[in-house]
């Protein structure tokens, strides 16, 4: 999940499309240690 908000690729090889292709650039631009709080969000494991 950090890296396909850094890059926009999954492990897959598959990549972002259609709006979420301005998200995953923006994502990008944040520090290592935003994008991993982020994806520990979506993961489940944060934030109640």
């Amino acid at each position: 999940m950090v890296n396909y908000l850094e890059t926009g690729f999954t492990p897959e090889f598959d990549s972002a499309g259609g709006s979420m292709v301005e998200v995953q650039k923006n994502m990008a631009k944040l520090p290592a240690s935003d994008r991993e709080a982020i994806a520990g969000v979506f993961k489940g494991g944060a934030g109640d």
